[in-house]
């Protein structure tokens, strides 16, 4: 398979997920611009809540956004992290020890 098709392949991954929470999980809170970053959906007492890869959240911050690696940690700690939406915000998880 392509870069491409790999791309294009991922993409629909990630409208296919976003549909899914969206049909299922109606509460759920996305944090805006991190789709990619989505690895899953929590279930028992947290249920409905997005689960986001930090490390992919930062990708996405230097990669599309231009920033340098540590801007995006300090960004997404800062930003992203630190807000209480709700009780139905998104769970960050650091998979690579990173933050």
């Amino acid at each position: 398979m392509s870069k491409k098709e790999e791309g294009r392949d991922a993409k629909y991954k990630q409208e296919r997920m976003v549909k899914y929470i969206q049909h299922n999980y109606p509460d759920s809170i996305l944090a805006t611009g991190f789709n990619s970053a989505i690895v899953g959906v929590s279930e028992g007492f947290d249920r409905g809540r997005i689960i986001y890869d930090i490390s992919k959240m930062a990708d996405h911050l230097v990669n599309v956004e231009g920033m340098m690696l540590g801007e995006a940690y300090e960004y997404l700690e800062f930003n992203v992290f630190g807000a209480f939406i709700s009780e139905d915000q998104p769970i960050y998880v650091d998979f690579e020890g990173d933050c």
